[in-house]
């Protein structure tokens, strides 16, 4: 591989890793395979063109298992349905629900912030030459075109575009056989043959510490990584490529060798300088501040003072009245030491959660509406990412029997993790949106 197809590749995973830190920030309602495959069956049926399973996994590169497990979520979750397919009675066609369409809305919104807080560091002019680039690139690599609507921002269509060309979805990168997670840890190690400190790598990359904690502990059972006892403070360990590391990481750049080779085969060298200087800008510009433990999307707090948990409480035994279930719940104390969840709007709650810690384990035992087509899902989402992702939690368990009833009427588990959370949580939302 050349050194400037190295370079080429170093930056498109970094823009990558920048890219999903502005995303984490943002809270999306899908992830980023959910959002592209509810994107194709929409556009599919825009155009009155039926779609199957088969051209998804094609189209979007997607292998078939993976793409299998996720249609099955995306069903539960209510946002697609299955329907024969008249033309061959093997395959089934897929279509996008009312609930889907609402999710996919929200979420291209997100998605439209964070490509615009990725190119903020251009002018309108280099965002215009960086697309025509992108665009060169996608055309090189057969992608097909992306419709693009007035005021869409100029990177958005190719970003997409080449998102799919380069197998930055559905867990083969580059079409090497490696995740884009295994391959984003390789290649920042790749980058420090002496390795990295854990903490390090762990601030580098674009997921939540428990995440990847297990990617490390996996990779190491692997021989993919391996770890020493940092020579300077023993109690940290420093990560490094193991002999498989190595191995997985050859894989990953010959195959990217061979995609850049004809993605960027129309370009001479000045272009080639030009695009790497326009790719360093934008991976380089400095973001926002990552969210801190209270970052939490606008109208949700955590309640600290002590009013403030006597209104909360006043507020939870007026709907347990209510919903006749006060007998049942038992303590209706907000407790000093829990952290209560709240969405309030013009001074007033409107979803209330409480949860209570037990080491990494946490419960969910209180929770009230002030209607029952309150936006209880958006609540659920930020103390799921404030409790797995800033507090480092492993589970967690629905206790509050109120809660219990609205995830058992969805179909939803009662204890979910940092796996599983995300399709509760669409569950839960499915079911407000369906009513």
């Amino acid at each position: 591989m050349s050194e400037c197809t190295q370079q080429f590749v170093t930056l498109f995973l970094a823009a990558s890793r920048k890219l999903e830190r502005i995303l984490l920030r943002l809270h999306p309602l899908l992830t980023v395979d959910q959002s592209y495959v509810l994107s194709e069956i929409e556009a599919a049926e825009l155009q009155d063109i039926p779609i199957t399973a088969q051209e998804i996994t094609e189209q979007l590169k997607i292998e078939k298992s993976t793409l299998s497990r996720l249609l099955g979520r995306l069903a539960d979750a209510h946002m697609l349905t299955f329907s024969p397919n008249p033309l061959d009675r093997r395959e089934r066609l897929l279509g996008i629900t009312e609930v889907g369409r609402k999710f996919l809305a929200r979420d291209l919104s997100t998605r439209e912030q964070q490509i615009e807080e990725f190119g903020a560091s251009l002018s309108s002019t280099e965002l215009e030459i960086l697309s025509a680039f992108l665009r060169i690139m996608a055309d090189s690599l057969n992608q097909p075109e992306i419709p693009e609507n007035p005021g869409d921002h100029p990177l958005k269509a190719q970003i997409r575009r080449l998102t799919r060309a380069l197998g930055f979805l559905g867990g083969t990168l580059f079409g090497s056989g490696v995740s884009l997670e295994e391959s984003q840890m390789l290649s920042l190690l790749s980058e420090h043959p002496g390795g990295l400190p854990r903490m390090i790598l762990k601030e580098n990359l674009p997921y939540d510490q428990t995440r990847i904690s297990r990617l490390i502990s996996k990779y190491e059972e692997n021989g993919i990584l391996s770890r020493a006892i940092h020579p300077e403070d023993r109690r940290q360990y420093i990560i490094s490529l193991g002999e498989t590391g190595r191995k997985r990481l050859a894989v990953i750049l010959s195959s990217a060798d061979t995609l850049f080779k004809i993605g960027l085969k129309q370009f001479n060298e000045n272009d080639r300088q030009a695009f790497l200087s326009l790719l360093e800008r934008a991976v380089a510009e400095p973001e926002q501040a990552s969210p801190n433990e209270e970052s939490l999307p606008e109208g949700i707090v955590v309640l600290k003072s002590e009013m403030e948990r006597k209104q909360a409480r006043a507020f939870l035994i007026s709907y347990l009245t209510k919903a006749e279930l006060l007998e049942e719940c038992g303590e209706t104390l907000i407790g000093q030491t829990s952290r209560t969840y709240a969405l309030v709007e013009n001074g007033a709650f409107v979803v209330l959660m409480e949860a209570v810690h037990s080491q990494k384990s946490w419960q969910i035992v209180h929770f009230a509406e002030a209607e029952a087509i309150a936006p209880v899902f958006d609540v659920f989402v930020a103390l799921c990412r404030d409790l797995f992702v800033r507090q480092g939690a492993d589970r967690l368990d629905i206790s509050s029997i109120a809660l219990r009833h609205k995830f058992s009427a969805a179909g939803t588990p009662l204890s979910v993790t940092d796996n599983t959370w995300e399709d509760a949580a669409m569950k839960l939302s499915s079911r407000r949106l369906d009513a």
